[in-house]
C-alpha cells in the first residue's frame, strides 16, 4: 500500500458499495497508478509527467514528455479515443490507444496497443466522483484559521488522518498555505470552490508549507478534494498534494502539480 492509501483508506471504506477489489489497495483505484489521470479530452503543449498519463478522451500532445521519472513503469500512457503526439516521448511503458493514432512519438522502453485500453474509464469516473462526495461528507477533524493578510492555517493532531473543511471564503483568501500536522498522518482538504484560478483574483498566491517543509515528498499523504470543481488553472507556481477535482477543466501555465492530477480535462 502506497503512503497515500495507509489512513485514507480508512475513510474510504466508508462507501459501502464501492468496496472494490482495488479500493483496499489505493484509495484512487486504477487513477492511483497514474500521475495524471484525464477524465475527458487533452490538448497540451510543452512539459512533462514524472509518471503515467491516462487519458479517457482524444489526446493532443506536442513537445509532452511521458514517464520520465519511473522508468520501472510497465504502463506509460493511455488515452481511450484518438491520439495526435508530436515531439516529447514516453519513456517507459507501453502505450494503449483505443482509437486512432493520428501520429505518435517515440516510446523508449515499451510497445503500442491499438486499438486496445486496459481501463474502463465510465467505470473510474463514477467511483471517482462517488469518492470525492464521500470525502467530502466526512467531519472536519482540523482546525482552520485563515490570517488577515491572506496565511491559512491548518492545523490537525490526528496521527492517522486529519480532515480540513474550507469555507469558500477561507479558501478565496488564501495566498499561502500552512499546514501542520503529525509526519504519520494522511489529510484530506475538503474546498467547497466551483471556480478558480491561481493567482488570479487572489493577487499572489505563495508557497505551500506541510511542517515548515515545501518538499513535494513530504505532501505525499495530502489530497485537495473539490468534488464540484468545474474550472481551475494555476499559473506559475508547483501545486503540492494531489488535486483530485473530477469534474474540473484544469489548465496550467509554467506551473505542475507535485502529486497526482485528477481532474475531467
Amino acid at each position: 500500500m502506497n503512503t497515500l492509501s495507509r489512513c485514507i483508506l480508512l475513510a474510504t471504506l466508508g462507501i459501502g458499495g464501492l468496496q472494490s477489489a482495488y479500493a483496499v489497495t489505493d484509495p484512487f483505484g486504477t487513477a492511483g497508478d497514474f500521475n495524471k489521470f484525464i477524465l475527458g479530452n487533452v490538448t497540451h503543449s510543452g512539459g512533462d509527467s514524472e509518471g503515467p498519463v491516462a487519458i479517457a478522451g482524444d489526446a493532443d500532445l506536442t513537445n509532452y514528455g511521458i514517464a520520465d521519472r519511473t522508468p520501472s513503469a510497465s504502463v506509460g500512457l493511455v488515452v481511450g479515443g484518438s491520439l495526435t503526439q508530436n515531439g516529447g516521448q514516453t519513456f517507459a511503458g507501453d502505450v494503449y490507444v483505443g482509437g486512432t493514432v493520428n501520429s505518435i512519438s517515440t516510446i523508449l522502453n515499451g510497445s503500442l496497443h491499438n486499438p486496445s485500453t486496459p481501463i474502463d474509464f465510465a467505470g473510474e469516473a463514477s467511483y471517482l466522483q462517488t469518492l470525492s462526495d464521500y470525502w467530502f461528507s466526512l467531519p472536519a477533524t482540523g482546525s482552520v484559521n485563515l490570517q488577515s493578510w491572506g496565511g491559512l492555517e491548518l492545523t490537525g493532531t490526528d496521527p492517522d488522518l486529519n480532515v480540513f473543511t474550507l469555507t469558500e471564503a477561507q479558501w478565496q483568501g488564501t495566498k499561502q498555505v500552512n499546514l501542520s500536522v503529525p509526519a504519520s498522518a494522511s489529510v484530506i482538504i475538503n474546498v467547497p470552490s466551483s471556480s478558480d484560478t491561481i493567482p488570479g483574483n487572489r493577487g499572489w498566491f505563495g508557497s505551500m508549507f506541510n511542517n515548515n517543509s515545501t518538499n513535494a515528498a513530504d505532501w505525499q499523504k495530502v489530497v485537495w478534494n473539490f468534488p464540484a470543481l468545474t474550472s481551475f488553472s494555476i499559473q506559475n507556481i508547483g501545486w503540492k498534494g494531489a488535486l483530485f477535482a473530477p469534474q474540473a477543466s484544469f489548465q496550467y501555465a509554467n506551473g505542475n502539480v507535485e502529486g497526482h492530477l485528477i481532474v475531467k480535462e
